[in-house]
């Protein structure tokens, strides 16, 4: 399996998309291999070509066989999650920023959204054919091309206004209690507990626990700090906690995970076996 990351250009996107990744395999039919994905901000819509999602007893997701193109919602979670890849594949994901997924998408948002017609109904009846198109071009960099230029043309969407403000605040002030945005935003906890259920299935104190591990997860890659000032640097009250936290999110210690994790971009850090 091959995976290409294309970059995000246009500065009107940025702040709603933030990469398009292409998951290819064009050349081995006897591939068999799993993929485990760590807990992140972003909302992915995954476009498979000729397959289809699905969710197993166990709780792993692999792709079956499906003519034509079939399309999937994956939203925020907290436990690692396995995708299971066997055969031919080509898979598009688009992952939005929690604010592109409001700006784009006229419905709430679960854990998992498993249908026919998301993109018809996020994008209107020829979304479908649009994306037909793309599965078409075999050049990944013109793939992402006519992908940006589909979502510029739908730049003009109707934002969840008080949801939209309490995510950029998170996101600028980084490390915040549930009760210093509900308070910087004038609205009760309840209130806000509301808005994040409602539309992003998460609670508000939860989402932060993500935000909070995202920041840890970037320092383990990109500095030597030991894992006891990256808790500290990263807001956990004591380095136990830390570590609490991260068995939770992956299923091992900070040691372990650093040696066996492939880190892909900024927001995707995925252990293939």
């Amino acid at each position: 399996m091959k995976f290409s990351i294309y970059h995000i250009t246009h500065q009107a996107l940025k702040p709603y998309l933030q990469y398009i990744l292409f998951n290819k395999n064009e050349h081995d039919p006897f591939y068999n291999k799993s993929v485990i994905s760590y807990s992140n901000t972003n909302i992915c819509l995954g476009i498979v070509n000729n397959k289809e999602l699905t969710i197993n007893k166990d709780q792993t997701k692999s792709f079956i066989e499906r003519p034509g193109i079939s399309s999937y919602l994956s939203a925020l979670y907290l436990r690692p999650h396995v995708f299971k890849a066997e055969g031919l594949q080509d898979e598009i994901c688009i992952d939005f920023t929690p604010q592109g997924f409001l700006h784009f998408f006229p419905f709430a948002c679960k854990t998992y959204i498993l249908q026919e017609d998301i993109l018809n109904e996020a994008f209107g009846k020829r979304a479908s054919d649009f994306f037909e198109a793309v599965f078409a071009e075999e050049d990944l960099i013109k793939r992402g091309e006519m992908i940006e230029r589909f979502f510029l043309s739908r730049c003009n969407s109707t934002k969840v206004a008080p949801l939209s403000e309490a995510l950029e605040l998170i996101h600028f002030r980084g490390d915040c209690s549930v009760k210093e945005l509900a308070d910087t935003m004038q609205l009760s906890e309840k209130s806000l507990y509301r808005l994040f259920t409602g539309w992003l299935d998460i609670s508000p104190k939860k989402y932060l626990r993500i935000v909070r591990f995202r920041a840890a997860l970037n320092l383990i890659h990109k500095t030597n700090s030991s894992f006891t000032s990256i808790a500290f640097q990263c807001g956990y009250t004591d380095p136990s906690h830390f570590y609490k936290d991260f068995k939770l999110f992956t299923n091992l210690y900070p040691e372990g995970f650093k040696k066996s994790t492939l880190y892909l971009e900024q927001k995707i850090l995925v252990k293939v076996s």
